[in-house]
């Protein structure tokens, strides 16, 4: 038998000679067996001598309660959902609402990484092994829907997900968040195909990065945040191939190419990307003087063409080609290089998908035409829906 108390504290401590709320959500957990927990807590700074606000959070481990984070009801804590400081703890804590600790022996560590720079590190869902949450995920590949799993999203219908900052969610072939062993993934092996959904971004503007890309995940070992996630800019110390599908808010869009040497390594692998492929203000943005009006639904699409030149040139060429469609009205853009052509063998051998959602005070490497650092963020939660994955003709 397990009892729980919950209690919310909100304190003034004292930090480097400066005031700050401290807010603390209590659950304690007993047993007659054992109780072990993990206590967090999260110091909001105010600006100093011209600084930005930062954020100091510690992690104290301890018996007989589990704390997590919450802001509601504490004073100063920031409103928005894709502020920055308190909501990125806020916001990674709660993602895991969905998910029951099997055992406090399974409980990980898990840190926010706040330097605001491009590849932050992305905090896995399956970081508490071996949950079960029940979140089918279908996809409509050539007319037929299968079902596969995005554990711990929230997912409407079937065929919506519904994901909000720091949310992090792989497409796996089984109800598993073990995300160490290759076979609970779906594979997607894209070339020659052609991946669609529809994409409602539901007011994530400068600041904000709303995605799914793919990755060659697992990594052969645990990374930092006690998950086998790898990508190309190496977050939680492994590195592998990355395939950005898109990046976006409503001021812009961004596809990349990120192609690692053998073996994958911070010098081998290509953390800023190429090609990399956008579309001007002009043509996708929130409003409608824009061809695109990023302030309503839109269909999104990316096609994996191998093409050969001429007969003079018989070797293949990979070319990505990004289409957004809205009513009667419809972007393109296509990308190809060396370097693309270099990620055709892992895109055919198959890649993992992944759903993610997160937010910097600068994102102008992506939203830069249109927003300044710092931005102003601001956003709720995007909706990926009707994916489909089809052959090309």
């Amino acid at each position: 038998m397990v009892v729980a108390r919950s209690a919310v504290l909100c304190l003034l401590v004292q930090t480097d000679g400066l005031f700050a709320p401290l807010s603390l959500s209590l659950s304690l957990l007993s047993s007659k067996r054992r109780s072990t927990a993990a206590i967090w807590a999260e110091v909001v700074m105010p600006p100093t001598s011209g600084a930005s606000r930062r954020m100091v959070q510690t992690r104290i481990f301890n018996v007989f309660a589990v704390l997590q984070l919450a802001t509601a009801g504490c004073p100063q804590g920031p409103s928005d959902a894709c502020d920055g400081g308190a909501s990125d703890g806020a916001a990674l804590l709660q993602g895991h609402r969905h998910q029951r600790i099997a055992s406090p022996r399974r409980l990980l560590a898990m840190e926010v990484n706040t330097t605001r720079q491009r590849g932050r590190p992305r905090v896995s869902k399956g970081a508490f092994s071996e949950v079960s949450t029940g979140a089918e995920f279908q996809i409509d590949e050539d007319g037929v829907w299968n079902t596969y799993f995005l554990p711990g999203a929230t997912i409407i219908d079937k065929r919506t997900l519904e994901y909000g900052i720091n949310d992090k969610y792989y497409l796996m072939k089984y109800d598993t968040t073990d995300t160490c062993k290759a076979g609970n993934f779906e594979m997607l092996k894209l070339p020659g195909k052609t991946i669609t959904a529809t994409v409602y971004l539901n007011g994530a503007g400068c600041g904000c990065n709303v995605n799914f890309f793919l990755v060659a995940m697992p990594a052969s070992s645990l990374g930092e945040y006690g998950d086998c996630y790898c990508d190309a800019n190496c977050v939680g110390g492994n590195c592998c191939n990355e395939f950005d599908l898109n990046e976006m808010n409503t001021h812009a869009v961004q596809v990349t190419n990120h192609l690692c040497g053998d073996p994958p390594t911070h010098e081998t692998c290509d953390g800023n990307g190429s090609p990399v492929m956008n579309f001007s203000p002009n043509l996708f943005g929130p409003g409608n003087g824009n061809t695109i009006d990023t302030e309503h639904p839109f269909n999104y699409s990316v096609q994996f063409r191998e093409v050969i030149y001429s007969e003079h040139n018989q070797s293949n060429h990979l070319v990505v080609t990004a289409t957004i469609r809205q009513g009667d009205k419809e972007v393109t853009n296509t990308m190809t290089n060396a370097a693309l052509n270099g990620m055709w063998t892992q895109l055919a051998s198959g890649m993992v998908l992944v759903f993610d959602y997160w937010e910097s005070s600068d994102m102008t490497w992506l939203d830069g035409a249109s927003c300044q650092a710092p931005e102003s963020r601001s956003g709720n939660k995007a909706q990926i829906s009707n994916m489909r994955i089809t052959t090309n003709a």
